[in-house]
């Protein structure tokens, strides 16, 4: 869901009002435009071995246009479809938790919350396309398998006995990606923009930043509990402007 910034009246209170839905429809839909990040050679190609076959992909970077808003980062989370360098279709935008997978493929994946975490915890390190493609293979680990091992599950890159390949270099940093990763616990933040139109057949869902979509934040529905201390904060605040009104017209 698409939610504008609030100004917060909850700061002495301890809560936030920026979590609160807005009245932007929930899945408005939107054109992406998205092109590799630093051009075709900063992709890295590896051999992925998802439910017993072997491909071929390039994993790397996008760097993706949203509505017409700010160059952000995203990442494919979408391994049946491809797209190509500048392609635009039509996303809808929604927290990254909402993420179920995808069933057009035999294993339609999941795990969006553990996927956001992965992307926060990382992307701020990705600086070069043996980091990028990496990030981008863990995010498809996490996603399919739901588990951080590469030599079990359906999803498995294949290592190199070369040492200096980058395919041996990228299986190795994807090992440090995911040490110490629990997908189970991990939750954070990010935006899910998921496809809704399919032009020639190119398109992705991706995962981004949060808080990037235009001038719009993309945030979660308030738990219950977030939603009764905001409704508690309200009262609170209308109680001490009550009082100060009162306190107002009382004589001196």
């Amino acid at each position: 869901m698409i939610a504008r910034r609030f100004l917060s009246l909850g700061i002495a209170l301890g809560f936030s009002m920026s979590a609160w839905p807005s009245s932007c429809p929930a899945g408005q839909m939107l054109t992406i435009t998205t092109d590799v990040k630093g051009g075709w050679g900063q992709l890295v190609l590896l051999p992925i071995d998802l439910n017993g076959r072997v491909d071929d992909v390039y994993a790397g970077a996008f760097a993706s246009t949203v509505a017409g808003g700010p160059t952000i980062t995203t990442f494919c989370i979408d391994y049946y479809d491809e797209t190509y360098p500048g392609s635009t279709w039509s996303v809808t935008a929604a927290p990254i938790a909402d993420f179920a997978g995808n069933p057009a493929g035999p294993n339609p994946g999941g795990h969006g919350k553990a996927l956001g975490a992965l992307y926060t915890r990382l992307i701020g390190g990705v600086d070069d396309r043996i980091q990028a493609a990496a990030l981008q293979v863990a995010l498809w680990k996490v996603e399919y398998d739901g588990a951080t091992s590469l030599t079990s599950g359906a999803f498995r890159p294949i290592d190199s006995a070369d040492d200096g390949s980058d395919q041996h270099r990228v299986y190795l940093q994807v090992v440090a990606d995911l040490r110490g990763f629990d997908v189970d616990k991990a939750s954070g933040p990010a935006t899910l923009l998921a496809a809704t139109s399919h032009p020639g057949g190119l398109y992705q869902d991706l995962i981004g930043p949060a808080g990037a979509i235009g001038s719009a934040d993309v945030v979660a529905t308030p738990e219950p509990g977030t939603l009764t201390m905001a409704i508690a904060g309200l009262a609170a605040c209308g109680l001490v402007a009550l009082i100060r009104r009162h306190s107002r017209s009382d004589p001196a």
